[in-house]
Order: C-alpha cells, then sequence, then structure tokens
C-alpha cells in the first residue's frame, strides 16, 4: 500500500527522460487535509504550467493553515528521474499515505531558468508571517516551533542534465536519502505541513561551452 501512489505515477512515466523537453515533475503533499493543495489539485491550473501552480498554490487564502511550508527545489529533476527511487522510499510513502496531494508527471517550466515555487517562498513567508528558514547539503537545520510558522526553502545538489546510467541513478538515491532524513527532523517539530518538490533547468557542461562560443565569437576565433 505504502508504494501505490508513487507505482500509479511511474506507470505513466516513458523510458526516455526527453520525451517531453522543457518539464519538470511537480509533487506536493499534506500531513493534513489541505484546502489550498485539494484546490489546486481540482482546478484548471494543473493544465497549465509551474507559475500559474505555483501561484495558485501559495496565494490560496489556506495556505497560512499549515505550521511549516516545504519548498524542496532539485534542478535538473526529470520525470524518469522517479523511477530509480524505491518503492518504500520517503516520498513514495509520504505520496500513499497522505491526506491531500498533488502528482504532476510533466509540467511545463515556462522560463526554464526560473523556479516560481522557490520564488515565492518570500510571499508566503510575508503573508503567513512566518519565518524563513534556507537550508541545503552540509548545513544544520535550524527550527524552532516556539518563534512560529515555518517556509523552510531546501535545496538539493543539482542533477547534471548530460549525467545518465548508474552515476545519475546514484546521485538521485542520495539526494532522496538525505532529503528523507531532513524532511523526517521537520515532521518531528511541526506535525501541520505541506511540501512540495520541483525544479528548474540545468545547462550541461557541453551546453555552456557551446554557449560561450556563440555568444563570445570575437574571442574565440580572434587567434
Amino acid at each position: 500500500m505504502a508504494s501505490r501512489a508513487l507505482t500509479l505515477l511511474l506507470a505513466l512515466l516513458p523510458a526516455a527522460a526527453s520525451a517531453y523537453p522543457n518539464t519538470h515533475p511537480v509533487l506536493a503533499w499534506s500531513s493534513r487535509s489541505s484546502k489550498a493543495l485539494s484546490s489546486v489539485a481540482a482546478s484548471d491550473a494543473v493544465k497549465t504550467g509551474s507559475h500559474t501552480i505555483a501561484e495558485a498554490l501559495y496565494n490560496h487564502d489556506a495556505i497560512c493553515e499549515h505550521d511549516a511550508v516545504v519548498i524542496v527545489e532539485h534542478s535538473g529533476l526529470h520525470a524518469s528521474d522517479l523511477r530509480s527511487l524505491s518503492p518504500s522510499c520517503h516520498m513514495a510513502k509520504a505520496l500513499s499515505g497522505a491526506p491531500s496531494t498533488l502528482q504532476l508527471v510533466y509540467v511545463e517550466s515556462g522560463d526554464r531558468t526560473a523556479n516560481p515555487f522557490v520564488d515565492m517562498a518570500g510571499v508566503v513567508s510575508r503573508r503567513c508571517r512566518s519565518r524563513a528558514v534556507s537550508h541545503s547539503p552540509g548545513f544544520d537545520l535550524a527550527l524552532d516551533a516556539e518563534q512560529g510558522k515555518h517556509v523552510v526553502s531546501i535545496s538539493l545538489l543539482p542533477l547534471e542534465d548530460g549525467e545518465m546510467g548508474s552515476s545519475r541513478k546514484s546521485a538521485m538515491a542520495s539526494q532522496e536519502s538525505w532529503l528523507s532524513s531532513e524532511l523526517a527532523k521537520i515532521e518531528k517539530v511541526f506535525s501541520n505541513y505541506l511540501v512540495t518538490i520541483s525544479s528548474s533547468f540545468v545547462r550541461s557542461r557541453a551546453t555552456h561551452i557551446i554557449l560561450h562560443l556563440v555568444l563570445l565569437p570575437s574571442l574565440v576565433w580572434r587567434a
């Protein structure tokens, strides 16, 4: 039962990550029934791009009912990366057991280098008068329930666009494991929380080289 939600999600995924370019998955769940999340999941916003979805969710009147809003960014994440996750991982269990969820496999990015979910963290913090916390691997997670509501922005290490095979699978598993431990810490402090996981485009090293050649032709060909 714990893996049903992610299993259904993965059943929709093609083998190739590039089947739908300029898209990324958006996953969200809450520990308690969420009017904000349920409203967005049932609305036409899910048929549009990431900006519309983020705005509909974080501008919803009920978003401040959550004691913690957790905004996770995993740059470079593709729908096919979810294939490599174990059905017993934290994400699968969370999606299976949560009273409110949002599971979108292919969401149009719009501005490929921006993540509207992350960009709106400050909006949510101000609206809900929440303590803003930024977190990433290598740092301690600073939570204090006595300071009231929290908006926790978590940045995972990016998945390289050109990385494939066992290397990418290993990187994905490592990031998911670390995220699971950090989410467990949040769950111990706040019983009413909402988590979103989204992505943004990451240029491969090859893309950086090509752009450099195109944008700086005078320097390249001067010799």
